[in-house]
Formats: structure tokens, sequence, C-alpha cells
């Protein structure tokens, strides 16, 4: 009896460290299969627009990526809308690519989901967000700004497939939120004439609609500000060696004053182009300067920057030029 238990205790040990490192040193396929990095999938849905109006046909495509690759796969396409996710549409057996019209009485948030299946054991899904709106309307002023006394004209368009026939209305506000002019028309346009003295800014509002349907955008536009700094220059083209010969001139937008002393500066490339910068400067009591700029005869031949500035304490108007050396025409570029 003494000597049966210890060997029954050791068999049954011992079948039991086998059975151990069978479990261990043998995974099953399911388990490398997961582990195995050469084995991958992935999928990336990819719309036809940013965003969609009732009405429009949306259109999806599955990008799938898988290494290696199976020769067929499986698509299942779903979409979601509000409230709540609830399910618009479910395609089964589909292909890689999906057509989903959207209701005419839809607006709101939808998402587009395929699942993908390659038949050995990899299922992979992307859900990609977008929107529809009833419509989308478009509002532009004909200027960026204006002086008082100027007539703004505002045009606009509507796009939609439930607002066809729009009437639009319209107004005009100061900066005081007041009012200054409203109406209704059928055309694509209207104008207001800027009083003299104006309001600092006015907002451009105009509604479509259409039966129950409406829609409506907003600009506003500012009176004129700041000043405008030009430069003229006597020659379209310069070669090393000659002088830049320029006419620098600050003008005044709006109700912007100009102060009573002016420093100008007018200098030729930088630090790093051809060692050290080249500039002629100037102070006067008028807003124009005349300046002489020679240009260096070892600079060579190509594209050089002639940089002018006024400047007064700490406020500055740039203008950029751009010289073509040798016989290249002379551009200007303000900023």
């Amino acid at each position: 009896m003494s000597f049966v238990l210890p060997r029954r205790a050791f068999a049954l040990g011992f079948a039991a460290v086998i059975a151990l490192l069978v479990v261990l040193g043998a995974p099953s396929r399911a388990v490398q299969d997961a582990l195995d990095p050469s084995q991958a999938m992935t999928v990336t849905v990819v719309l036809d627009k940013a965003s969609y109006l009732s009405g429009d046909t949306l259109s999806a495509t599955a990008i799938v990526y898988r290494t290696p690759s199976p020769t067929n796969y499986t698509y299942a396409w779903a979409v979601r809308g509000s409230p709540f996710g609830r399910i618009m549409n479910t395609t089964a057996n589909g292909t890689d690519r999906f057509a989903f019209p959207i209701p005419l009485n839809y607006t709101g948030p939808l998402v587009i989901e395929a699942t993908v299946d390659d038949g050995e054991g990899l299922v992979v899904a992307d859900p990609q967000s977008t929107s529809a709106a009833l419509a989308v309307m478009a509002l532009r002023l004909d200027r960026g700004d204006f002086v008082p006394g100027d007539t703004i004209i505002a045009s606009y368009s509507v796009l939609s497939h439930v607002i066809l026939q729009p009437t639009y209305d319209y107004e005009v506000d100061d900066t005081s939120a007041t009012i200054v002019l409203s109406g209704t028309t059928n055309a694509s346009s209207f104008s207001f004439r800027t009083p003299d003295p104006a309001s600092r800014t006015y907002a451009f509002l105009v509604a479509a609609r259409d039966g129950p349907n409406r829609t409506q955008a907003q600009v506003s536009i500012s009176q004129a500000s700041g000043t405008i700094l030009a430069v003229a220059f006597d020659k379209p083209a310069y070669a090393p060696g000659e002088t830049i010969r320029a006419h620098l001139s600050l003008t005044a937008r709006g109700t912007t004053s100009l102060p009573t002393q002016f420093q100008w500066t007018l200098s030729l490339g930088t630090l790093s182009s051809f060692g050290p910068i080249v500039s002629a400067s100037a102070v006067t009591t008028v807003p124009e300067v005349d300046l002489a700029l020679p240009i260096p005869q070892g600079l060579g031949t190509g594209d050089v920057l002639v940089f002018a500035s006024e400047q007064v304490d700490i406020d500055e108007d740039y203008a950029d030029s751009v010289i073509h050396a040798w016989f290249a025409p002379l551009s200007l570029l303000h900023a």
C-alpha cells in the first residue's frame, strides 16, 4: 500500500505535466491566426461628398486592405440617421460600392457603415459620418469694404431639391442692429446705397422660401479703413550695378488719418542672399518720397526681392516687389 499510492500519484502528476506542456507548446490554429502579424484586414469607407442635400443620392465606396489578399469579400451596408441612430437602410451581400437615396423629407446626421467578411474568419467594419441639409444658400457682395456713399450689390442663389421656386426676403442692418433696408423679391440680387455718414458695418440677411421650406444666409461688410502703400519703379528690369529709383506713396482709406511725419525704407534682398542688406531711407512730412537704391555689382542674375515700408511708431504698411534682374519684367506684390 505504501508503494502503490506514490506511484499512482507520480503517474497522475506526470500526465498532468505532459498535458500542460501540450497545451502550452501546441497553440490552437485559431490562436495562431489571431496572433499572426502576417494577417491583417482593414476597411475604409469613402463618401463622394462631405455633406448632402435632402433628395441627393449618397455614393460610398469600401476600400479593403488585407494581407495576404483573398479573392472575394462579402459586404454588408447600413445607414443610420436621427433620432437615436435609427436604421434607415440595410443591404446584405452587397458589393464594394453602395448608393443610398436620401429622402426628400430627411435632414440631419447620417452614418454609413460597411462591414466586410473575408470568408476566412476576419470581419471588419468602418462607419463614416455625414449630414443632409434641406438647402444651402450662397450670398456674396460685390466688394470687400465700402466708402460712405458707395452702392453695394448683394447676389444670392439656392441649391436645393425642395426649394425650387424661391421667394427672397432681404434686409440690411446697421451696427446697432437697426433695419435700414428690407424687401421681398424674386430677383437674384438687390442693391443698397450707403449713406454719408455711414454705419461702421452693415449686415446683409437674405432668406429663401418655397412653401413651408426655408433657408437663409448672412454676410457683413465694414467701412474701409487703413492705408495703402504704393511703389512705382523707373524701369521694368535692372542689371547689377544699376540704381533702382522708386516712388513710394501712402494713401488713407475711409476715415483713417495719416500722420504728420513719415519714415520710409527701401531695401534690397536679405542678409542671407548676398551679404549685408542694401537699403535707402528717408523721413518726410508728406505722404510720398523718391528713393534711390544701388544694386551691388556682384549680385548676379535672377529674382531679387525689394522691400518697401513706411513706419510710424509701431504701425507699418508694406508693399513687396519682385525684381527680375537683367531684362526680365518687373512685377509688384502688395501684402
